[in-house]
């Protein structure tokens, strides 16, 4: 599935820091600040699928250990929603 990208997020941040992830509970989504764009743009990306989780992480979308530690395993969350879902259509 491909990646979705927007240039801003419209929901309220986590109370006023910058967090450079968010997770939509009701599509599995992980929507990931594109930190290679910052401080020029604000560029959101959205994740469903692990793998392109991984893919981010190794082109440092997302940087530093506490985010990275946390992207992981949202990514990880996708994709076992993913699985979920599928196995509910069987």
């Amino acid at each position: 599935m491909p990646v979705t990208q927007v240039d801003a997020l419209e929901e309220p941040r986590w109370g006023d820091l910058h967090c450079p992830l968010r997770w939509d509970d009701a599509s599995a989504t992980l929507w990931l600040l594109d930190q290679r764009k910052l401080p020029a743009k604000e560029v959101w990306l959205a994740y469903r699928e692990a793998r392109n989780v991984a893919q981010a992480i190794s082109q440092m979308v997302v940087r530093g250990a506490p985010a990275i530690g946390c992207a992981a395993a949202f990514g990880l969350a996708a994709g076992a929603a993913r699985l979920v879902d599928v196995g509910a259509k069987d």
